[in-house]
């Protein structure tokens, strides 16, 4: 939705794109100091709002930004659905949390007795409609990507707005006429995404990177690899080469919009047989029948 009725909530007040005023001292704005959180909502319900508010919170204790501002934010996300008329929609709702406004250099704020405290965090939620012809299209024919070797995410397992190698390695991958792209180490190890992790399949076992080594703890990512041992499909979290990818049987990316995409060509060349996979079509399958029910029965490992 757009026009008159959109809203979007920012530091605790429902208000109008329009006039929504952010300091242009705001940290977030100077140095892209803040986090975000993209969560998808089926039937205005967001689908495992709370691991993604978990993430979040453990983000903001990594970078020290204060989280009381959070507080309560589960019914203001709901209230925000709802002036928005997306209750009976598949939504994206987004979370920014900045460290707020500072006036001085790029170090962090200094205690004084003037200012014994931190400044006051930023907190911005908006929530729009899914364009969900796209998403299907995605889902059911696969997407290309290309490999971006030796490059990878500003800060590494957070998801930070520091957000300016995912947007530039997203543009190369458009110019190479690919629909994402896969950052790597120099020697090819797979890193992720620039939106989503990543996971290939190889003898009927589903293979991932692990934690700790760079990737983003994605929360599609967690629930996906509980569903794949659910059904009793093998899950290795170990490192990935882009060889592998390369000759894996089938691959797919995750993320909370997407949900559960195939990966059908990196690199101009064919994964498997070029279309979407068996085990990616049950994991799909699997997921959508928890995101369209809005819970899962269990909860998801994110660390």
């Amino acid at each position: 939705m757009t026009g008159e009725k959109e809203k979007l909530y920012l530091n605790g007040r429902f208000v109008a794109p329009e006039k929504a005023m952010v300091s242009v001292f705001d940290r977030g704005f100077t140095y892209g100091d803040a986090l975000f959180e993209t969560m998808k909502a089926y039937n205005g319900r967001v689908f495992l709002l709370e691991e993604h508010l978990e993430r979040l919170k453990a983000g903001a204790k990594t970078v020290n930004i204060p989280t009381d501002a959070l507080s309560g934010i589960e019914g203001k996300l709901n209230e925000l659905l709802t002036l928005n008329g997306l209750t009976g929609r598949d939504a994206s709702v987004r979370i920014t949390l900045s460290r707020g406004v500072d006036y001085g250099g790029y170090a962090l704020p200094e205690r004084t007795a003037a200012a014994p405290l931190p400044p006051p965090p930023t907190v911005l939620m908006t929530a729009k409609e899914v364009d969900t012809g796209l998403v299907a299209l995605y889902r059911e024919k696969g997407i290309s990507a290309v490999s971006l070797r030796g490059r990878g995410p500003a800060v590494r397992g957070v998801k930070s707005t520091n957000f300016l190698p995912n947007i530039l390695g997203k543009a190369e991958a458009h110019k190479r006429g690919a629909v994402e792209g896969i950052f790597t180490e120099e020697d090819g190890t797979l890193i992720e995404g620039t939106a989503a992790n990543i996971f290939i399949v190889a003898d009927g076992t589903i293979k991932t990177p692990p934690l700790g080594t760079g990737c983003l703890p994605g929360i599609t990512r967690a629930a996906v690899i509980r569903l794949a041992e659910e059904g009793s499909v093998p899950v290795v979290e170990a490192p990935v080469s882009l060889d592998e990818l390369r000759q894996s049987d089938e691959a797919f990316l995750t993320s909370s919009i997407l949900e559960v995409v195939p990966l059908v060509e990196v690199d101009g060349g064919k994964i498997g047989n070029g279309r979407p996979g068996g085990i990616t079509r049950a994991i799909q399958e699997a997921y959508g029948k928890k995101a369209s029910g809005g819970r899962l029965d269990f909860k998801p490992r994110t660390a």
